[in-house]
């Protein structure tokens, strides 16, 4: 009797789930038909509605028939006391200072600081024609450094303890990179 009992509710859940099953992709069928008729109407009645108007000629001067407009920025530095304005909870201190145009800055794993000192030259027309345009106000234009600076705070008081000279006779470097036992650099030629 329990046998005959339990084969109906089984029958009875198992039909309810084809059912759900069934009902389920119908209604998936029903949406993406629909979905396809909307964007097909769409389609067709945002082309019949649709203004365009005659594309308008722009008259542009032939090339370099106009002078180049350059604004530099002019670099001030700090002055005095000053110093950025950190959010609430923090403060702001200066950890180097007289850098030569450092470039670029690298912190070893351990915690090690690298600066890459280096820019570009400008020499004889060249550097006159920096100056007359404003862009030796905003680039260093003088002999580089090309060196790269380490900076190291052995007491954790924000303070560089160790400044020193890490490579010198380097090509304007860029990239630095401590990898295993080896200090790697990107010179502008190599």
């Amino acid at each position: 009797m329990l046998f005959l009992f339990a084969w109906p509710v089984t029958f009875a859940n198992k039909a309810m789930r084809t059912f759900r099953t069934f009902l389920i992709y119908l209604s998936a069928f029903v949406l993406l038909t629909y979905c396809k008729q909307q964007s097909g109407e769409q389609t067709t009645q945002t082309a019949d509605t649709v203004a365009t108007t005659p594309v308008q000629q722009v008259k542009l001067p032939e090339p370099y028939a106009t002078e180049s407009v350059k604004k530099y920025s002019k670099v001030l530095g700090w002055s005095g006391g000053q110093k950025p304005v950190a959010p609430e909870g923090f403060t702001v201190t200066k950890f180097a200072a007289d850098l030569v145009n450092p470039r670029w800055i690298y912190q070893a794993p351990n915690g090690d600081i690298f600066v890459a000192e280096a820019n570009t030259e400008s020499k004889g027309a060249k550097k006159v024609a920096d100056q007359v345009t404003g862009k030796a106000q905003s680039q260093r234009l003088a002999e580089s450094a090309d060196r790269i600076t380490l900076l190291r705070d052995t007491n954790q008081d924000g303070q560089p303890d160790v400044r020193q000279v890490f490579l010198t006779d380097l090509n304007k470097p860029f990239g630095m990179l401590v990898l295993g036992n080896h200090f790697y650099v990107a010179n502008t030629d190599g």
